[in-house]
C-alpha cells in the first residue's frame, strides 16, 4: 500500500490545476511543444521500482496514476544521485484503473536556469490530444511538491 500512502502525500497541496505559469520565465511555446515531443514514447521509459503500472491515487492528479521516468530520472533516482537537468517524470492520470479513460499528463522537467527557486524544475500538464492546460511553476504544483526531495514526492518515506 505504499503507493496509495504517498499519493495521500499530494492531498495536502491544491495540485496543479491552476492556470498560473510562471510568467518570469523565457520559455516559449516551442519549448512546451519539444517537451510533448519528448513524451511521445514515454510508456518505453522506466518505472520507479515498486510504482509499475497503473496504481490508485487519493492525490489532486486523479484517481489511477502511472508514472514514468525518462533515462536521466531512472538512472538518478535508483541510483540515489540528484536528478540532473533534463530528467524528466511523466504522470498519465486515469479516470478509471484499466486505462482506458485517460484525464491528462503531467510532466515535470529540469532545467537548467529555469526556476531557480524550485531547483529548475518546469512544469507542464497536457490533455491526451497536447492541449496545453498548466505550464511553468505554478505555485499550487511548487507548493505541494516542496514538500518531496528535490520536488519528487512519490519516492519520499
Amino acid at each position: 500500500m505504499k503507493p496509495l500512502i504517498m499519493m495521500n502525500l499530494l492531498v495536502i497541496g491544491s495540485g496543479c490545476a491552476d492556470k498560473e505559469a510562471d510568467t518570469a520565465s523565457n520559455l516559449s511555446h516551442d519549448d512546451v511543444s519539444q517537451l510533448w515531443s519528448e513524451i511521445q514514447d514515454m510508456e518505453s521509459w522506466q518505472q520507479y521500482d515498486g510504482w509499475e503500472g497503473i496504481i490508485p491515487s487519493n492525490s489532486v492528479h486523479g484517481d489511477f496514476v502511472q508514472i514514468w521516468l525518462n533515462e536521466a530520472a531512472n538512472n538518478a533516482l535508483t541510483s540515489g544521485s540528484d536528478l540532473p537537468d533534463g530528467a524528466i517524470i511523466a504522470k498519465q492520470t486515469f479516470n478509471d484503473a484499466d486505462g482506458n479513460a485517460l484525464k491528462d499528463i503531467t510532466v515535470m522537467q529540469k532545467m537548467e536556469g529555469f526556476n531557480p527557486e524550485g531547483n529548475g524544475w518546469f512544469w507542464a500538464q497536457y490533455l491526451e490530444d497536447g492541449t496545453v492546460q498548466n505550464e511553468g511553476s505554478p505555485a499550487m504544483c511548487t507548493g505541494c511538491h516542496a514538500a518531496g526531495d528535490d520536488y519528487v514526492l512519490f519516492t519520499s518515506e
